[in-house]
């Protein structure tokens, strides 16, 4: 075994000292320029063009809470909230809607529905533009439908 092992290592040798032709790496000539992966090169009619409504930002959160009351007076109260903002550089938008559910000795007190909705416009800007708006309906204080819509400018 030891025989065959130095035979090979004799053959290999002969073979790279007797070999015409050099083995080196693949090497590109020295005149030709080097060209670019076409992949990671984007082509000059597929650039992004500057988009004017950019919303680039998204935070929410949601609340659940309610109390349960048993006594003299049974009463039960649901409330759900939410926070919703969505941004970009230019323009902002933001929501807080509320619903809220409550009975009072198994008589439905409140069925509240409340929905707001802010818009800013250059926020960022010395003076901006603003509009607003809300809706609301309450079985507790008697409110079929109230709506509230406003813009202005804000310095």
């Amino acid at each position: 075994m030891r025989n065959s092992a130095c035979l090979f290592f004799l053959v290999l040798v002969a073979f790279f000292v007797f070999n015409d032709s050099p083995v080196v790496a693949q090497q590109t000539g020295t005149g030709t320029p080097l060209q670019a992966d076409s992949l990671l090169q984007a082509r000059a009619d597929s650039l992004k063009k500057p988009q004017f409504l950019v919303l680039d930002t998204l935070s929410y959160r949601f609340f659940g809470d309610g109390s349960f009351t048993q006594g003299n007076v049974n009463r039960s109260l649901m409330v759900l909230r939410a926070e919703v903002t969505v941004g970009g550089p230019v323009i902002s938008i933001a929501t807080n809607p509320r619903f809220s559910y409550g009975r009072q000795n198994n008589v439905v007190a409140e069925r509240d529905t409340y929905v707001d909705l802010f818009i800013d416009v250059f926020k960022k800007r010395k003076t901006y533009l603003f509009g607003l708006g809300t809706i609301e309906i309450s079985n507790l204080r008697g409110i079929d439908l109230r709506q509230l819509v406003g813009a202005g400018v804000g310095y």
